[in-house]
């Protein structure tokens, strides 16, 4: 089986994945296959786009592998945007009584946990729309943006630390499913930011 081959089942079987909870009764708001179905299509992004170089073209194919680096991250952003976007990524513990926490969750956009002092999540939103901007004007614009591209990574890496912040603040029951697959999508887009600023 070729490579090309391999690379478009996955994209098939990546797209199926992230169309299934839509179409599917039993399955309401976020879906593990949702996220799956990400991951399987960027691997088959990944897969379909490479190119072993030659020493002909070597120079054009690493600024078309830098290019390709930047598309997939900025899909790993706009993945991230959406899941922040859910109503079940920043959580909050409440306690109706001396032995009882009720646990509540929100969408990282919410001022509800900014109001309970949980600033990150919201933190982590805003940081996520300046990156999901930037990285765009990167892409379009593809000439005179290094000080963009450093920008860009650095932003990224704020996010990601205000993302695992609260585990380490106020324990493992302030992050959900969804919380854990934001925080690798940062890192995934981190590592793909930093494929493409490679020199």
């Amino acid at each position: 089986m070729s490579k090309k081959t391999i690379g478009v089942l996955l994209l098939i079987a990546g797209l199926g994945l992230i169309v299934y909870p839509l179409i599917s009764t039993g399955i309401r708001g976020f879906s593990i296959f949702i996220f799956l179905g990400i991951v399987v299509a960027i691997t088959a992004i990944v897969i379909l786009s490479y190119r072993k170089p030659a020493i002909k073209d070597g120079r054009k194919t690493m600024r078309l592998s830098r290019y390709l680096s930047g598309i997939i991250s900025l899909i790993a952003m706009t993945a991230t945007l959406i899941l922040e976007m859910l109503p079940s990524g920043a959580v909050l513990i409440f306690a109706s009584g001396p032995d009882e926490r009720i646990k509540q969750t929100f969408s990282y956009f919410s001022l509800t946990p900014f109001g309970y002092a949980n600033f990150f999540p919201l933190l982590t939103a805003l940081l996520t729309v300046v990156v999901t901007i930037l990285t765009t004007i990167v892409i379009i614009k593809r000439v005179n943006v290094t000080r963009l591209q450093n920008t860009v990574f650095i932003c990224t890496v704020i996010a990601l630390i205000f993302s695992i912040i609260p585990i380490l603040m106020f324990g493992t029951g302030y992050m959900s499913v969804v919380g854990i697959f934001i925080t690798i999508l940062l890192l995934v887009s981190l590592i793909f930011q930093a494929l493409s600023n490679r020199k």
